[in-house]
């Protein structure tokens, strides 16, 4: 289900910076608004996008790299601060 939205995200990006995708921005505004707000419509539906991403984030349930023990409290501490 996560790769499905990772690949989702870069595909409909893709698809909105076209010619073809910018006539759908555009018209999500009505009137002549959509031709300047292309780029504010743009940058909503992809945040938008990055939300549903994150708010349905699952864990896969496999620890692909943990740290050696001594350095884990580092990793911690870059991880915080991160």
């Amino acid at each position: 289900m996560i790769l499905s939205y990772l690949a989702f995200f870069p595909a409909l990006h893709s698809l909105l910076l076209s010619a073809r995708g910018r006539k759908i921005v555009v018209a999500l505004v009505p009137g002549e608004t959509g031709r300047h707000l292309v780029t504010t419509t743009f940058v909503t539906i992809s945040s938008l996008q990055l939300i549903a991403l994150f708010l349905f984030w699952s864990h896969l349930g496999t620890t692909d790299w943990r740290p050696h023990p001594v350095l884990m409290p580092l990793s911690e501490v870059c991880y915080a601060c991160a």
